[in-house]
């Protein structure tokens, strides 16, 4: 398959049809295929999810699982408590959280390590620049760089408190089920 266009995100990223501003999602994708082309990966689904050894899914995989419980949790959030969140920005963020692994990893030679450029940027950050610079709002890279505490910042909007907990969720249960610590904190 050719990484380019996109029709190639969506095969990956399904979910980018059910954002419903035409421009945002074709920055969405955009925002991929520019991380992409300024990475060492010729797929987006070669990028790991994790540097663990023990974790072996993919940057993909772990996008699909957390952009799905995003829209779940949403739903619930809306039909119980008449909390409407932003979809757009919802799935605009949660798509593209990690997208920036695919330059903070390295999987040269077979080894998953942080890349040279992964060691000066905290996570995240590199998503929502890129997002930015494709015409995506400031909020939308908000809510991608405070998906995560390597930034220390902590979400301004209720979309990114359901994007950071449903990340840590999805996060630690792949743990979990591995034995491996857990990001969790009391």
């Amino acid at each position: 398959m050719t990484a380019s266009g996109y029709g190639y995100v969506a095969s990956l990223f399904p979910e980018v049809d059910l954002i419903s501003d035409e421009v945002l999602r074709q920055a969405v994708a955009n925002t991929w295929l520019a991380l992409l082309e300024s990475s060492e990966y010729e797929r987006i689904e070669d990028c790991p999810y994790s540097l663990d050894p023990k974790v072996e899914i993919n940057l993909v995989e772990h996008v699909r699982a957390t952009t799905r419980a995003v829209i779940a949790v949403a739903d619930v959030l809306l039909e119980v408590h008449a909390i409407n969140l932003d979809r757009d920005r919802l799935l605009s963020a949660i798509l593209l959280h990690d997208a920036s692994k695919l330059l903070e990893w390295s999987s040269a030679d077979g080894r998953k390590a942080k890349s040279p450029i992964g060691e000066l940027f905290p996570h995240s950050y590199l998503a929502g620049h890129y997002a930015m610079q494709q015409g995506i709002d400031p909020i939308v890279a908000h809510l991608i760089i405070s998906h995560t505490s390597a930034t220390h910042h902590l979400p301004r909007f209720p979309e990114g408190v359901v994007i950071h907990y449903v990340d840590m969720v999805c996060a630690d249960i792949v743990r979990a089920v591995r034995d491996l610590p857990l990001h969790l904190r009391y």
